[in-house]
């Protein structure tokens, strides 16, 4: 009995849940794994959204080893003691539709095309994060698609790319056993 009450207070002053649980992004989220056709690149970026929103301490978020096609435009905010683990591949793309067409699609702070482009994933306010895998996971900005042809894609769309990964305002943060592959533009950003 003494080390139960131990373990309850110290849950309660650490803020642990005894309920914590594995949450997986194709089970419980209903990400589609393998598919990159428009309407799943969509849902399954809003699943992410989602799934983020859905974490409580001491929870861990699991993209299992498949790879998931996403929009970019994903957003969490004040995640506490949470792990993420990205066994598989999240990739911000999509073969189905064009380029061009993908680009003007992709979400921004404003409506219409001439907002700034959203980070593929933005973290605001994150304490105790632990980003990781059990291998080495993958996110993938496919960034040709922003790129377009040396010097004249640049041009053409300057600075108004999206960031593979933005964390702001947030403290002990841990990222590990993470491949960072080809962003439309900075790959890292706190």
């Amino acid at each position: 009995m003494a080390l139960r009450s131990v373990l309850l207070v110290a849950a309660v002053l650490f803020g642990f849940r005894a309920e914590a649980k594995v949450f997986n992004y194709e089970t419980d989220g209903g990400a589609k794994p393998d598919d990159d056709s428009w309407d799943t690149v969509w849902k399954n970026g809003a699943a992410l959204n989602a799934s983020f929103a859905a974490l409580k301490p001491g929870d861990t978020f699991l993209v299992p080893s498949k790879t998931f096609y996403v929009m970019g435009g994903i957003k969490a905010k004040n995640l506490q003691s949470v792990q993420i683990r990205i066994d598989g591949t999240l990739e911000f793309a999509t073969t189905y539709f064009d380029t061009e067409k993908y680009m003007s699609a992709w979400p921004r702070s404003e409506p219409g095309s001439h907002g700034d482009v959203l980070e593929c994933l933005d973290f605001h306010n994150l304490n105790n994060v632990t980003f990781t895998s059990s291998s080495e996971g993958t996110l993938n900005g496919a960034g040709a698609k922003w790129w377009g042809v040396p010097g004249i894609g640049y041009m053409m769309r300057k600075e108004n790319r999206p960031r593979l990964m933005h964390i702001h305002d947030s403290k002990d943060i841990l990222i590990e056993h993470l491949f960072f592959k080809d962003s439309p533009y900075w790959t890292f950003f706190s």
